[in-house]
């Protein structure tokens, strides 16, 4: 995290002679300048002045926003509108209860955007009865490209608590997200996107949710557990039930999700089988899931053909070329594996099963009867071929090839992990 956090700031000091920076204040007047000296006062000031260039700074303290925010203009590729907490969640963006069936931060058809580093909840959040109660969004990414969401503390939504909605090329990184009742983050019809380093708690429905028809998204190095809140679906969801108007192609020939990498992911059920799934494939294809730990969920891996027609599909999306490798799976509740529909191609093999109710039969895989301890690791990587790995990025070939994002970042975690360390493909 803090890697990243300085990798934004040495962007930042590159570009300042560029840059234009206005400030925010708890203390200051939204009929200001937004100079050092004389502060805006609210962050919808911020989100309907700030232009191309534009680095606006929020001090610490509270900033009360009685109605939704929606930023104005675009940024520019070597001239980002950024929005930041000068210290690290120390400037706290809270919603009135008004606001509670509304989307509260909305990035609609822009560009070059970025929210860095704040705090944002709300003071109440919509219930189950209430009829518009899916608005309930923090922050709503629409129709928009080249956005950043990093290193904010989100929390308290009824529908989800980052949304992003047919975009591209968008990073939700570094950020701590909990208490939500649908999905922590929810990306639908989305391409050449990351979802990453983020810490994800007590959500209720599904924590990650990749689904609409996205394409080429990597999803890496999150941590999703939940202590006291039964998660009804899918920690991680690649794919989904999208209806027909939001989806990227409802044809017979549509997925809910193309070439999802979901790689380095922990998943932890505090307690025995509080998350139902750990991750689910749901009309996905050309989708790969490398060494992610999942502990004492009811179900590891599930897989269900979507009911597509039902929603005006022209088929129900089957899964489709899926690859499992040198996954962990401990204290799986009911089984590694459940299986409502079978992708029409799966490789599953090289994994690590401890302790779970019933696990695949698989050529190389490890096999153990005891519950996953960090003092079983010894043993476990003597007999898993350390170092003897082959390069994934074999695997990874036609992902590659479409992705359109940063392939540094995935060259860079091709070579970097622990793959290569702990296992073998063929």
């Amino acid at each position: 995290m803090n890697k990243l956090i300085s990798i934004v700031f040495f962007f930042i000091t590159i570009n300042c002679n560029a840059q234009i920076f206005k400030y925010v204040s708890p203390d200051g007047d939204d009929n200001n300048p937004g100079t050092l000296q004389k502060p805006w006062k609210s962050f919808s000031k911020a989100a309907t002045s700030a232009t191309a260039g534009c680095i606006v700074l929020f001090a610490d303290g509270l900033y009360y926003e009685k109605d939704p925010v929606n930023i104005l203009n675009s940024g520019k590729a070597d001239a980002r509108i950024v929005f930041k907490s000068q210290n690290k969640n120390k400037a706290k963006i809270l919603f009135s209860k008004k606001s509670k069936l509304e989307e509260k931060i909305n990035i609609i058809n822009k560009e070059y955007i970025s929210i860095i580093d704040f705090e944002i909840s709300q003071e109440g959040r919509a219930k189950i009865s209430d009829k518009s109660k899916t608005r309930d969004i923090l922050i709503a990414c629409r129709n928009s490209n080249h956005c950043e969401i990093l290193g904010n503390i989100v929390h308290n939504a009824f529908e989800d608590l980052i949304k992003v909605n047919a975009s591209d090329n968008i990073k939700v990184q570094n950020n701590v997200l909990f208490n939500a009742h649908h999905e922590g983050i929810d990306f639908v019809n989305n391409s050449n996107s990351e979802i990453s380093y983020n810490t994800i708690s007590e959500i209720e429905r599904v924590s990650i949710l990749v689904k609409g028809g996205s394409r080429n998204i990597m999803i890496a190095d999150n941590h999703i557990y939940n202590s006291d809140v039964q998660l009804t679906n899918s920690a991680i969801s690649i794919g989904g039930m999208t209806d027909k108007v939001s989806t990227y192609d409802n044809s017979s020939k549509g997925f809910e999700a193309y070439s999802v990498l979901c790689i380095d992911n922990l998943i932890e059920s505090k307690k025995p089988s509080l998350i139902r799934n750990g991750i689910s494939f749901m009309g996905a294809t050309n989708s790969y899931c490398f060494n992610n730990t999942i502990i004492a969920p009811l179900r590891g891996f599930y897989f269900i053909t979507v009911n597509g027609m039902k929603n005006g599909w022209g088929w129900n999306p089957i899964n489709n070329d899926i690859v499992i490798k040198n996954n962990l799976l401990s204290d799986c509740g009911e089984s590694v594996f459940i299986f409502r529909n079978m992708p029409f191609s799966l490789k599953s093999d090289f994994n690590l099963y401890y302790n779970n109710k019933k696990a695949p039969k698989e050529k190389n895989s490890i096999y153990e009867n005891q519950s996953f301890q960090l003092k079983h690791t010894n043993n476990i990587n003597d007999r898993v071929q350390i170092n003897k790995g082959k390069d994934i990025s074999n695997y990874l070939q036609d992902f590659m090839l479409d992705y359109e994002g940063d392939k540094s970042r995935i060259i860079d975690k091709v070579k970097n992990s622990s793959y290569k360390k702990i296992g073998k493909y063929n």
